[in-house]
């Protein structure tokens, strides 16, 4: 009689919630964790306060740990650019999740794919070396229109959300388990002496804006803030890179999902990161960007996930996934630390990205402000 009466309650719960399920007790109660997914509220977070935001999203994740899925757990609360929270469940939670009432729209994290591809830094042009006088031009230039008198970007602050950026560089290549030896980009080089600086090493460390990102949070678990300069985990590299964090971290799982954020923003897939920064603002002894004087905050929103017996059983070898709780993450960094533009330059190289997710839908909305 006991058996049937918590069966019958915990029916009762899910139709107090308004959600419909076949499930049994057992399934309810057995549901593994295999996927992470972001639920945006139906109230904009432009219309209600954070505390009203964070009460709403509280009392949606309620419902699925009532009445979905036992085992869910509540990852993250956006409330700066979006009314959303992050939920860990299962795969085959997807349709509730939707139908739940004040959910407006659900993304499961971590769908889009970057195959791994041979890339390489840009290598030296000897016409346009010896045209600069030994300093290699940026090719994008012409095309861009750079001007001629320009401040060179000096006194501002270039977001570059992307897949990588080699920063260190210490290795081993998962392809051929040879060992890469250790290795700084050049354009990643320290401003010259007597540059004007939006960001210094006080404002990462002791800023209160520095303090409320995302990416100081995580530092609590990553061993606790590192209060110098260019040591790992300070999230301030050099004069040229004052703030850098990788937001989607490292699997060796098969699948993204369970990957944490480090401090780690190399990646051994691809070099499209460092190919952007280079052109953005590049400061190499013989290579300069377009604002080579800018200041850089270097944001990975992409999941390693490395070469396993898992991901070769699935057919996938090494590849990235595009992680979209960390992107929303990024994105809200820059607004919380105030940069004076963002580039994003993502979508061509995912085979499957989609129109009409919340990546999408959160840039609309700052491009649009």
């Amino acid at each position: 009689m006991l058996k049937v009466g918590l069966l019958c309650g915990v029916i009762a719960a899910m139709s107090a919630t308004g959600i419909k399920t076949n499930i049994s007790k057992k399934e309810f109660e057995s549901k593994p964790l295999d996927a992470q997914f972001i639920l945006e509220l139906e109230d904009d977070i432009d219309n209600i306060s954070a505390d009203k935001a964070i009460k709403q999203q509280n009392a949606v994740f309620q419902k699925i740990k009532n009445s979905i899925n036992a085992n869910a757990t509540q990852d993250k609360n956006f409330t700066l650019l979006t009314n959303a929270v992050v939920v860990s469940a299962n795969k085959e939670d997807i349709s509730e999740l939707k139908n739940i009432p004040g959910v407006k729209y659900v993304t499961e994290n971590g769908t889009h794919i970057v195959e791994k591809t041979q890339g390489s830094f840009l290598s030296v042009d000897n016409n346009r070396k010896n045209r600069a006088g030994g300093v290699e031009e940026n090719a994008s230039a012409e095309t861009m229109n750079k001007p001629s008198g320009t401040n060179e970007g000096e006194g501002t602050l270039i977001a570059i959300l992307d897949n990588e950026f080699y920063l260190r560089g210490s290795h081993v290549d998962e392809e051929t388990g040879s060992n890469v030896s250790a290795y700084k980009h050049e354009t990643f080089s320290p401003l010259p002496s007597g540059t004007k600086t939006r960001i210094v090493f006080t404002d990462v460390s002791n800023g209160a804006n520095f303090k409320s990102t995302h990416a100081r949070s995580y530092a609590g678990k990553l061993g606790g803030y590192v209060n110098t300069p260019g040591k790992e985990g300070s999230l301030y590299f050099n004069s040229k890179v004052p703030f850098y964090f990788d937001y989607a971290g490292d699997s060796y799982s098969g699948g993204s999902y369970g990957a944490e954020p480090d401090f780690n923003v190399e990646s051994t897939i691809d070099l499209h990161g460092s190919h952007v920064a280079s052109i953005a603002a590049g400061n190499a002894e013989t290579y300069k960007g377009i604002a080579p004087k800018a200041q850089l905050a270097l944001m990975k929103v992409f999941t390693d996930i490395h070469k396993t017996e898992a991901s070769d059983a699935a057919g996938m070898g090494q590849y990235g996934r595009f992680n979209e709780v960390g992107f929303i993450e990024a994105l809200e960094d820059c607004i919380t630390i105030g940069v004076d533009a963002i580039n994003v330059s993502i979508g061509s190289d995912l085979s499957d990205f989609e129109e009409g997710t919340i990546s999408q839908r959160t840039l609309q909305k700052i491009s649009d402000q």
